[in-house]
């Protein structure tokens, strides 16, 4: 514990002023940065690694990443050329179905899932979005601290035994109490959020976030792994710690610029 509280001390400070003032470029290769070991991560949670699949997937990540980072409207389009190259691999390697397709699943979802870090940047383009970006960054902490918090003081009914078994449902019921009272605070006091805004906004990153962080404890239920990488002392991985935070970017994104 000490090791994790000493881990954030040291790197949350520096996140928050690289989010709040540095060159908009800094983010984006930041971003990336964080997307290619991702990457590496994910493909290490697969049982069967297998070398080609991981080059394709750095390459597949790094052509969503900037072809979304220059025009979000190209995220689906280049997903969907990635995929269909991907399909394409078995024909050049071994032509063994059963192997290739397992690789083609566990690479299009890696490909799929650390995508979402492309939110990061494309988030802060809009109008205050530096600072709904930190908004949403700070809800997920408060939503997982109370969550965890709650599970060990009252929980008592799992909420999902075989992929989490710390995690409660009145710890998921706290920590979704504490998105939509911190979503609150900050339409109050900051002015960000209006109250439509706000309500949907604790919502997601209530529910979403909380699903996010049981998505990749499955990816690592199945690798038989308790962390996706080591990079962060005593917080694991890269997938570890934005797990959360990257489905409650790329949702509220969504709705920010669909519905807000």
């Amino acid at each position: 514990m000490k090791k994790r509280i000493l881990t954030a001390l040291l790197i949350v400070p520096p996140i928050l002023a690289i989010i709040e003032f540095a060159p908009i470029l800094i983010i984006k290769i930041i971003s990336f940065a964080a997307g290619l070991i991702a990457i590496d991560e994910f493909h290490g949670l697969i049982k069967k690694t297998d070398k080609v699949y991981w080059i394709y997937s750095i390459f597949a990540f790094s052509l969503v990443f900037w072809l979304a980072a220059e025009r979000v409207g190209l995220f689906g389009p280049a997903i969907l050329v990635t995929f269909v190259m991907l399909l394409s691999i078995p024909l050049l390697t071994k032509n063994d179905l059963e192997y290739d397709f397992t690789h083609v699943a566990g690479s299009w979802l890696a490909i799929t899932y650390v995508s979402l870090y492309s939110f990061f940047y494309i988030m802060i383009r809009l109008q205050k979005g530096r600072e709904i970006l930190i908004a949403i960054l700070f809800m997920v902490w408060i939503t997982d601290s109370i969550a965890m918090l709650a599970g060990k003081i009252i929980g008592k009914r799992k909420l999902s035994p075989v992929i989490s078994p710390h995690k409660t449902v009145e710890g998921f019921l706290a920590g979704m109490a504490a998105a939509m009272i911190s979503a609150f605070a900050i339409e109050k006091v900051f002015g960000l959020f209006n109250f439509a805004d706000a309500v949907a906004i604790g919502l997601i990153v209530g529910i979403a976030g909380q699903a996010g962080d049981l998505i990749e404890s499955t990816f690592k239920r199945y690798a038989g792994k308790k962390d996706s990488g080591k990079i962060l002392p005593g917080h694991g991985g890269v997938l570890d710690r934005l797990d959360s935070l990257a489905v409650s970017v790329a949702l509220s994104y969504l709705y920010i610029t669909l519905v807000s």
